[in-house]
């Protein structure tokens, strides 16, 4: 039985036709953390899904793996780690995938952060 929170009750997609429908993102006045935002197609076995936000020169400044997902529309906060000033440009990767498989969709998506907004006293 499914939870009550889920949706689109018709249409799910075994795992081999589970597939990312939007991935994007949208910074945080405070330049350090982001929320990502990524949909799935509706599916019949929870998927598993990496994140990963790399630089524009490839270096990773955050990662979360959610195990088994049980939700199609995910928005989750990434703080970016490893640099002093987070303005730039940067890449969010997400792969969706079951176990002992190789994923079933990935996609990546592009965004950039603008200089830290100054803290209101």
């Amino acid at each position: 039985m499914l939870p009550p929170f889920e949706y689109e009750p018709s249409g799910r997609k075994p795992p081999s036709e589970v597939r990312i429908r939007d991935l994007h993102v949208e910074p945080w006045p405070d330049g350090r953390r982001v929320r990502v935002h990524l949909e799935l197609t509706p599916f019949e076995q929870k998927p598993s899904v990496d994140l990963t936000i790399t630089t524009s020169g490839g270096d990773p400044v955050a990662a979360t793996s959610i195990v088994e997902n049980m939700v199609f529309k995910l928005v989750i906060t990434m703080h970016l780690r490893g640099t002093e000033d987070p303005a730039g440009s940067y890449q969010v990767h997400a792969a969706v995938y079951y176990p002992d498989q190789e994923p079933v969709d990935q996609a990546t998506a592009a965004f950039s952060v603008p200089g830290a907004a100054s803290p209101e006293g």
